[in-house]
């Protein structure tokens, strides 16, 4: 079993509408609930009203279907997926939009059902569905806490795409195999592909500003990172076999090259371009030699370069980046916040605590911000010291 406890994005602003929705899905719970103490009769015939019938549904029960829920359990699980997921969708999209999502994922997901399956369905499943499908793609590597009781018992951080992409495939499979129960899995199928969908148009269009590590900023770097190994690959192999002056003028057109590299490297890091920044890490690391080929970046920018990896998941890159830093500019003002970003990162990304106690060995001044305070404080009583 496993339960999701919450993310480590913070919010810009209040999920208000993500709130309303809970709180109004559960308040439409409880009325039911009491109309069918009193009047069970009553209570069964606003249920057929208010839910999709899966021969002649009416139009306005797409909408309605979703404050309808079969048992107390059935209204938990939708309500703590919506709390944990809900709130940097609705921060992303902004309330309109969110509003808009979860309606529409609500439509599109009892519309694939009821194509498919003659019974009638209710629940907010769909709708919410169509959430975490765009959550996926505008969070992919955003951490998600979860609590796990399986043989082990414990709470770990996993990424967002791991969680949400197991609840596509579990959906899917049980579609497929025809093991779905009671479980409206094409409603969730349709939801999945709605959010989905959506997000991904809104990136694609503008519409929506692209962020670092967002799905379509992830296969825009890609597709660039591609284009500048072909390039790469293709000038080894035109300067293989040329005469000794030939090969003299093709060094120092490579030591250019990494110059120039190393330039652009600079450039996008200093306007915080990281598509542009992770496409140009490409050619230095690979006419420099290694991770740690970008030590004759300033510090800031080597900071920021630093900092981008760790954000874009690739944590055994920044921790190297990190120590590049140190060993270039140790008595840089920003050398204590780099050296607990690497403790950090050793520690809770890398498996690394030897190596993280050894860094946290290495702080010698007093940190200035509490912040800084906290995370130090916190790192020794992980890892000691």
């Amino acid at each position: 079993m496993i339960i999701p406890l919450g993310t480590d994005r913070p919010l810009k602003r209040t999920p208000i509408l993500t709130w309303t929705l809970g709180i109004s899905i559960a308040l439409a719970y409880v009325a039911l609930a009491g109309v069918a103490r009193l009047d069970p009769r009553q209570a069964a015939g606003i249920t057929r009203a208010l839910a999709v019938a899966g021969e002649s549904p009416v139009w306005y029960t797409f909408l309605t279907y979703t404050y309808l829920h079969a048992g107390l359990m059935h209204l938990a699980g939708n309500l703590l997926i919506l709390a944990i997921f809900g709130p940097n969708v609705e921060d992303r999209l902004g309330r309109i939009g969110f509003l808009a999502l979860f309606l529409a994922g609500g439509a599109a997901a009892a519309g694939l059902h009821v194509v498919f399956e003659r019974a009638g369905v209710i629940g907010a499943s769909g709708a919410i569905a169509a959430i975490t499908g765009a959550y996926i793609v505008l969070f992919p590597h955003t951490l998600v806490r979860i609590f796990y009781f399986f043989i082990l018992i414990g709470v770990t951080q996993i990424p967002a795409w791991w969680f949400i992409a197991f609840a596509v495939a579990k959906d899917v499979v049980m579609t497929g195999l025809g093991m779905t129960g009671n479980v409206a899995t094409l409603a969730h199928i349709g939801g999945y592909l709605l959010g989905m969908g959506v997000s991904a148009g809104l990136l694609a269009s503008g519409v929506l500003k692209p962020e670092m590590y967002d799905l379509f900023s992830m296969a825009k770097r890609a597709k660039r990172r591609a284009e500048f190994r072909a390039a790469a690959e293709l000038s080894q192999r035109r300067g293989e076999g040329v005469a000794p002056t030939t090969a003299r003028a093709g060094r120092a057109s490579a030591a250019d090259e990494l110059s120039a590299a190393r330039m652009e490297l600079a450039r996008a890091v200093s306007v915080n371009d990281w598509a542009r920044a992770e496409a140009a890490m490409v050619p230095v690391l690979e006419r420099a030699g290694g991770p740690k080929a970008a030590a004759s970046l300033t510090p800031k920018p080597q900071q920021e370069l630093a900092n981008a990896l760790f954000a874009l998941g690739r944590h055994a890159q920044a921790a190297d980046a990190y120590e590049t830093f140190l060993a270039a500019h140790a008595t840089d003002a920003g050398a204590l916040r780099v050296r607990l970003m690497l403790a950090l990162t050793c520690a809770r990304y890398l498996a690394q605590p030897a190596r993280a106690k050894a860094v946290l060995a290495e702080v010698k001044s007093t940190p200035q911000t509490e912040d800084e305070k906290a995370l130090l404080a916190q790192l020794r009583a992980e890892v000691g010291g």
